[in-house]
Parts: C-alpha cells; sequence; structure tokens
C-alpha cells in the first residue's frame, strides 16, 4: 500500500471512531492553552533587563549586586482585603511592600526581577505593572459631546442660583501647589484661610513614603502606614508644604483656588 493510501485509510478510521463517539453520546473534549501568566504583565516589565537598567536605575528598575530589582504596582483580586498571602509571598520572593493601596485592591512593592513572573502565576494576581510616572494623553470631561459631562460642567450656570454662600464648605484641589499667604486667601482677621497645603512629589525625592528612593528588601511596610499609624503621621509631614517659600512654581494651583474660594 502507497503512503498516501495509509495515510487516508487512517484518516477515514479515526473519523469513523469519532463519529461513533458522537453516536454513543460521548463527549469530545479538546485541550486549549491556558492563558500565559506574561499576559498580566505591563509591556515595560516584559522588556525590562540588566541592558535596560542603567538608564532607569533609581526609578523604577536597580540593579544591586548580583539581582535587578523592580518597583512594581500589583493588581490583586479575592477574598482578602488585607492580601496578607499576596505580601508573605512578596517578601518571600526578596522583596518587600512598601503600600497597601486603601482605594483599590493592590500594592506598591518591590520584587527581585526574576521572581515577577512567579507571581503572575498567582490567582490572586491580576497585574504587574512598573511604578513610573505616567502621562495624561485624554481628557474625558472635555471630550464628551453629552453638554451633560462626567465632571457637570456642561451644566455650570444653568441652574438656578442656590441659596448657599460657601459658609463651611472646604474645597480640595490637586494642581500645581498654591500660594497660602496670598492676598486672595486672607480673611477679615488677615488670617490665611487656606487650611493644608500638600506637595505629593517629595514623595519620589524622599526616603519616606510608599515613594521611598530606598531599595529596601525582604520588609512589609503595609501595615506601618495605616491611617493614624506612627508612618502615615511622617508621611504627612513629609508632604506637608506649609514652610516652603514658593509652594506653587507654576502658578496655576493658586489661579484656580482664587476663582472658587478667592
Amino acid at each position: 500500500m502507497r503512503s498516501t493510501d495509509l495515510l487516508a485509510a487512517r484518516t477515514r478510521s479515526t473519523l469513523e471512531r469519532l463519529g461513533q463517539a458522537f453516536a454513543l453520546g460521548l463527549t469530545l473534549v479538546v485541550a486549549l492553552p491556558a492563558c500565559a501568566a506574561g499576559s498580566k504583565l505591563s509591556d515595560d516589565l516584559k522588556n525590562a533587563s540588566w541592558s535596560t537598567s542603567g538608564s532607569l536605575k533609581s526609578s523604577w528598575l536597580n540593579p544591586a549586586g548580583a539581582t535587578l530589582y523592580a518597583k512594581v504596582v500589583i493588581v490583586a483580586a479575592g477574598n482578602d482585603p488585607d492580601l496578607t498571602d499576596l505580601r508573605r509571598a512578596v517578601v518571600a520572593s526578596g522583596g518587600s511592600v512598601y503600600y497597601r493601596y486603601l482605594s483599590i485592591s493592590g500594592l506598591l512593592a518591590v520584587v527581585p526581577l526574576n521572581q515577577i513572573d512567579a507571581l503572575t502565576r498567582r490567582s490572586d494576581v491580576v497585574s504587574i505593572s512598573a511604578d513610573r510616572v505616567t502621562t495624561k494623553t485624554d481628557d474625558l470631561a472635555s471630550t464628551i459631546a453629552s453638554p451633560v459631562s462626567s465632571s457637570g460642567s456642561g451644566q455650570a450656570g444653568t441652574a438656578s442660583p442656590p441659596a448657599f454662600d460657601g459658609s463651611g464648605v472646604g474645597i480640595a484641589f490637586l494642581d500645581s501647589g498654591i500660594m497660602r499667604k496670598h492676598q486672595a486667601y486672607v480673611d477679615s482677621k488677615g488670617q490665611t484661610r487656606v487650611v493644608a497645603g500638600v506637595d505629593m512629589t517629595t514623595l519620589s525625592t524622599s526616603s519616606t513614603g510608599s515613594g521611598s528612593k530606598l531599595w529596601v528588601v525582604g520588609t512589609d511596610y503595609s501595615q506601618a502606614v495605616l491611617p493614624g499609624s506612627l508612618g502615615q503621621q511622617q508621611i504627612e509631614r513629609t508632604i506637608d508644604s506649609s514652610s516652603s517659600k514658593f509652594p506653587d512654581a507654576y502658578g496655576h494651583g493658586t489661579h484656580v483656588a482664587a476663582v472658587a474660594a478667592g
């Protein structure tokens, strides 16, 4: 028998057996490849290596001895709001947990680069991204075509004047800073009405807080910065800009706050 005839005969035999299986009500199970753990990684982590560590040192990638470490944001899922098992796994991998986020289920951590793949294989890990500076690429409030935007700005000025004068209302701005001693904020007693001013960038330039410049491994700091803790108080002191002589280098935040509360 020719090889082509043999192949055809085997193919017919296989098809006949499959047909018999379906006729008997059997189920054909096809095994699909599992989702690759690498899909949980950001592209910059996938491409990180010793060759890229030089330009990124002291940012989110740092070589220490024979180990290359990465500062990462780990987004998690599960029934444990404290992420106890995941925090232990990070420390066991030779890394550290800097902060457990309160607004989302996630951690800010330092992890050896060669251990990140193992962490992605955990069922409670949704994604791991490099803790790097981000840049705004769009503005949802200004791109929505509807006059009723996500911020409600489309209806500003269309409603009837409210019966409120702003007394007892506090306003918080996330902007370039605020010149708290500016005359726009002075009350009738000559005192500033600015309650507090903070500079969040100091977290990435100091040795304190979640943006620490230190690359200390083998420790879980997340419990040390809970609300009301000594660690949290230290962070508050670090970001306090009240003693700064020029806390708003661009002037935009001072202008916006003056429009709202001046």
